[in-house]
């Protein structure tokens, strides 16, 4: 499948919409069960706690996070909350309380109209360091080793060679950071023979990766609905015209996809397989989050905005084999890729443990939404950024994951 990948400082945090929701306890639970005894719910939460920048939640970290107010909801949201009530569910106002379930405004990573990255938060504002060197428009072919797999620096694609001083530390996200692993020579080992590689370390690298599948429902505004937007200044791509309409995501699915390299050539893509609605679990989900969508658009409230649904009807959502059709015709993808590096023990499929490190080698870490355990129940931005902090307090402190101070 087509893949776009965020090719610039700050990667999908400077392109995405921004949404700051955490990790649920579950998520935490199942980390637990695939080995990962330091990142339970209570230790997480606190490292999402002094991240946050939330003047109404009282955080005071270094990243700002604001909701929409009413004023800034345009008619078609403010009739989908309406709807949201209509079917049963309760409204929410702070969705990173624990157990919170209903309709409500996202957090986001901004001020005011202004999308705030992990770039402008962690990178930019220490651009005068002389120990901080950013180099862009590069492409890295592979990492180098020295005996007893030790890592010592990375090729990059016209040839140059950057050394390590103490580590690499790969965060090239799940798509694009098991293809530099296996380019290294750690991944399947029959898919680095396949390539010509020498395999330094046979791990399931680029295997369990995970995505939020996409069932949208889309409707034309009705004339004088008001479709405006609250200040989040995202462009997913170019229009004609005005559609309004649902994402019916699957937060928790059960298919397991992979990301393989093709070529030794860095320039090449890997290819990417996911097989959305693959299990009869994730198609039952679909079918369940598609007619609650359904019903919400079918709200009194959604159809004094709304005209028809495009291509879904009630004959349709009806009948569970015309709705698996139309599911599986429709799917698409949140491009929320996570859990292609596993952190896992080695038994469960890891490829790190839990503070990052590369098993089997040494001076080699990945930190980036691959090697989330298990993909979490919302959109990943903010989950990859709590990693990341927790892996940087490690790696500053010279400390696992667990054993380290909570003082930036």
């Amino acid at each position: 499948m087509r893949v776009p990948q965020a090719k610039l400082v700050g990667g999908g945090s400077s392109i995405n919409g921004g949404t700051a929701l955490r990790n649920t306890k579950n998520d935490s639970r199942e980390w637990i069960e695939l080995g990962n005894d330091a990142w339970d719910f209570a230790s997480v939460h606190e490292v999402y706690q002094t991240l946050e920048s939330d003047h109404v939640r009282g955080t005071k970290g270094p990243h700002p996070i604001e909701r929409a107010i009413p004023t800034e909801l345009g008619g078609i949201q403010t009739a989908f909350l309406k709807g949201a009530a209509e079917i049963g569910f309760k409204e929410v106002i702070y969705f990173n309380e624990t157990g919170t379930e209903g309709a409500g405004p996202s957090p986001v990573c901004r001020v005011g109209d202004q999308r705030v990255s992990a770039a402008d938060t962690f990178i930019y504002p220490r651009r005068h360091w002389k120990t901080l060197s950013v180099m862009t428009g590069i492409i890295v072919d592979r990492i180098t080793f020295s005996k007893n797999n030790r890592a010592t620096g990375v090729i990059l694609a016209d040839g140059r060679k950057i050394d390590a001083a103490v580590e690499v530390i790969i965060s090239a996200g799940a798509v694009l950071s098991p293809a530099i692993l296996q380019r290294s020579g750690i991944g399947p080992e029959d898919l680095l023979r396949r390539h010509d590689i020498s395999p330094v370390v046979h791990l399931p690298v680029g295997r369990n990766l995970s995505d939020h599948p996409c069932i949208p429902l889309v409707a034309k505004p009705r004339q004088g609905s008001d479709p405006k937007m609250p200040p989040q200044r995202t462009l997913s791509g170019a229009a004609t015209g005005h559609v309004a309409g649902i994402g019916c995501n699957l937060n928790k699915p059960t298919f397991s996809g992979t990301t393989f390299i093709e070529s030794r050539d860095p320039n090449m893509l890997p290819k990417v397989t996911l097989d959305y609605l693959g299990t009869a679990v994730d198609r039952a989900s679909a079918r369940e989050c598609v007619r609650t969508g359904y019903g919400l658009i079918r709200s009194a409230a959604m159809q004094s905005v709304l005209e028809a649904l495009f291509g879904i009807e009630d004959s349709i959502v009806g009948s569970e084999d015309e709705l698996d059709k139309f599911c599986c015709a429709n799917v698409t993808s949140t491009y929320h890729f996570s859990s292609s590096c596993r952190m896992a023990s080695r038994g469960r499929g890891g490829v790190v443990d839990q503070s990052g490190r590369v098993y089997d080698t040494t001076g080699l870490r990945v930190c980036d939404a691959s090697i989330i355990p298990t993909i979490p129940s919302s959109n990943n931005m903010w989950t990859t950024m709590m990693f990341a902090e927790r892996i940087g307090r490690s790696v500053r402190d010279g400390q696992d994951v667990g054993h380290y101070s909570s003082k930036l």
